[in-house]
């Protein structure tokens, strides 16, 4: 029975891979069906398939007159790909280095920037407590202790020598 199901599931996922695979042909035929209504991209992708044809036979011919040197010739090729793309990831590299570093410079500049508006906004504050202690002192003199008793009676009765007016 065990291989019963499992025959019955295997039916059941190759229906159902056969039904995607044939409906992405399907789709694809009608892609290019509709890119074939336009004579420019029909040009197109008949100058495309022949270059493609023409690259091929190329490719098969020299394969088969002298396969070691095309295996020899692709070897080469993918070496010197290779180190194309070595030198272009090590490029990448020194370019991102570089923009981290400058990243990293600038945003150490800022930190120092804030740390210092901080520091001075601190000083401006004390300065600001000190000011504001002087100028309570100073109303505090001039309203407790404007001289002696004395002298505030007298500006009372004689009035004040500035305004001439009693206080």
């Amino acid at each position: 029975m065990t291989s019963e199901k499992y025959t019955k599931h295997n039916e059941q996922e190759n229906g159902v891979g056969s039904k995607i695979m044939t409906g992405m042909a399907v789709g694809a035929l009608a892609g290019a069906a509709v890119v074939m209504f336009d004579s420019n991209s029909r040009s197109k992708v008949m100058r495309s398939a022949g270059q493609a044809k023409d690259s091929v036979v190329k490719m098969s011919s020299d394969v088969k007159a002298d396969p070691t040197a095309a295996k020899d010739q692709m070897m080469e090729r993918i070496q010197n790909a290779t180190v194309v793309l070595k030198e272009a990831v090590g490029d990448l590299q020194k370019i991102n280095n570089k923009a981290n570093e400058e990243v990293v410079e600038q945003v150490n500049d800022v930190k120092k920037d804030a740390q210092d508006i901080i520091s001075s906004a601190k000083e401006t504050g004390e300065d600001l407590k000190d000011v504001g202690s002087k100028a309570v002192e100073a109303k505090d003199e001039l309203v407790n202790n404007s001289g002696t008793e004395e002298a505030s009676e007298e500006n009372t009765k004689e009035g004040n020598t500035i305004t001439n007016r009693p206080v």
